[in-house]
């Protein structure tokens, strides 16, 4: 009896066959058109009050938006004006002036000279004015802490303390100031640091109040004015006077930053900013180049600035609530269109800024055609990353030689560290590419089996693949005796035998 070593026949086959391409490595270039943009925030309107202010600093709004405060200063009168809006939180609206609170009269016995900011605590019962020293003897920076009897009322307030310890006097005066939801936490901007305090009695500088921490931002920005919080303290808005890093004429823009403990400066992560053009796209006459006060309607989805250069209130429209920007794909592998991938190649994506997969239920599809041909829950370890900004994706499958496919990305599947969604891939046209015949086939089963025994003499030997494959001319088919390793048949695969 003759035995074929099914084995032996395989394996020369397999070393003799060639295949139309090499293995190929993973794509590891970067491309451009990614349907995804990243959106700044929209202009929509303008407010001037340069005929009370022409250095304007700060900003805020009573709890409706109906009433909205700017602090600034015109030659020889520093105040704090008061304003009414016919709509909350809406300069399209009426919005007229209501009264002025001279700052003047406070500076015999404070040495203040012009607020460089304005807060209120959470019922419009105390005003709060980072101040910047006169030249009067003995003056110094500090926190002018006023009691309004009437709420968000100005012409009520009386002066109540005048908080000036060596952080505030110290160096260059502070620009910016916010608290947390409680008033137990008061936040500086100075210089490039923003100061994290605690108070003893919220909303009150009369009470313990104990520095804890200065964080330096020079990093990013040359100087700081204002600062905001989201509403539940986990996202940070600084203005940035004198950009180091931007080649321009001092067109400042708003850092955002995640922190990843509520109201906790230490655990600081950068995660967007605007661009020059959102400043200079404001719709006045000549651009608001100088950013100084930050505010934010009662939901986040909307943004108030206050510029030093024109003196204007800008409002605009948020991509997402306390969100600058959307998450954007900047780039992924393999790119679009690309051809030859691997079968069992990752799918990379690369972003804007430090994302993560989401925590609820959303999906990677890598399709063929109108088939589905694995899901990947973005939940799961075939996708990581997360904390940076560029995801990776490990098929579980392998796909098939020369075959084209697109990938589909949930609108949420992919959310940065402030919770905003990068909207996903919808289209089978935006993230396509062909595979290449990088994978050997493989024998996955042949007649008779190795090892079998009573095979008829004449009986044909059969070979089934993993994938379609072709013969090659000058190759063989060897046949041996396995008693003795005794040739008893070569076949050239090109013959008719074959």
């Amino acid at each position: 009896m003759i035995y074929l070593p099914i084995n032996k026949a395989y394996s020369i086959l397999k070393n003799n066959v060639s295949k139309h391409f090499l293995f190929f490595l993973l794509f590891i270039f970067i491309f451009n058109s990614i349907s995804s943009i990243k959106a700044d925030p929209t202009v929509l309107d303008e407010f001037s009050v340069v005929d009370k202010s022409t250095e304007t600093t700060g900003i805020t709004f009573n709890d409706n938006g109906e009433k909205m405060y700017i602090s600034g200063s015109r030659p020889g009168n520093n105040r704090i004006s008061q304003y009414s809006l016919s709509t909350g939180f809406d300069l399209s609206s009426t919005v007229e002036h209501v009264r002025d609170l001279d700052l003047s009269v406070f500076r015999p016995a404070t040495g203040g000279w012009r607020a460089n900011d304005i807060r209120f605590n959470n019922d419009g019962s105390k005003m709060f004015l980072p101040m910047i020293a006169s030249n009067d003897p003995g003056a110094t920076h500090a926190i002018h802490q006023f009691d309004l009897s009437v709420a968000y009322d100005i012409s009520s307030a009386s002066s109540e303390y005048y908080f000036a310890p060596s952080s505030v006097t110290t160096g260059n005066a502070p620009t910016g100031i916010e608290f947390n939801d409680t008033g137990t936490k008061m936040f500086l901007t100075k210089g490039t640091e923003v100061k994290e305090y605690t108070l003893s009695s919220a909303f009150d500088l009369q009470s313990t109040v104990t520095l804890v921490r200065s964080v330096d931002l020079s990093t990013q920005t040359g100087g700081l004015y204002s600062l905001a919080f989201n509403n539940d303290g986990t996202i940070l808005f600084v203005v940035d006077r004198d950009s180091p890093h931007i080649d321009c004429d001092c067109r400042d823009i708003i850092y955002e930053y995640s922190l990843s403990s509520a109201y906790d400066l230490s655990t600081l992560t950068l995660i967007s900013q605007t661009t020059d053009e959102f400043v200079k796209d404001s719709p006045s006459v000549a651009f608001e180049r100088a950013p100084a006060g930050l505010a934010f309607n009662d939901n986040g989805s909307k943004l108030f600035f206050v510029g030093r250069d024109k003196n204007l209130v800008i409002e605009s429209s948020l991509p997402g609530n306390y969100t600058l920007n959307l998450p954007a794909l900047s780039s992924h592998v393999p790119a679009d269109d690309a051809t030859g991938v691997s079968e069992v190649a990752n799918i990379v994506l690369n972003f804007s800024e430090i994302v993560e997969a989401a925590s609820a239920t959303k999906f990677i599809t890598i399709k063929k055609g109108n088939d589905v041909v694995e899901a990947i829950d973005v939940r799961g370890s075939q996708v990581t990353g997360s904390g940076s900004t560029q995801i990776t994706i490990n098929p579980s499958v392998t796909l098939e030689s020369q075959t084209a496919y697109h990938i589909l990305i949930d609108n949420g599947a992919i959310v940065d560290t402030a919770g905003a969604s990068y909207a996903g891939i919808s289209s089978d046209s935006t993230f396509n590419f062909t595979t290449g015949d990088t994978i050997s086939p493989s024998l996955n089963s042949s007649t008779p089996t190795n090892g079998a025994t009573n095979i008829i003499e004449s009986s044909n030997i059969i070979l089934n693949f993993s994938e379609n494959v072709d013969i090659e001319s000058g190759k063989k088919v060897t046949i041996k005796k396995t008693s003795d390793d005794t040739t008893v048949e070569v076949i050239d695969v090109s013959s008719s035998q074959v």
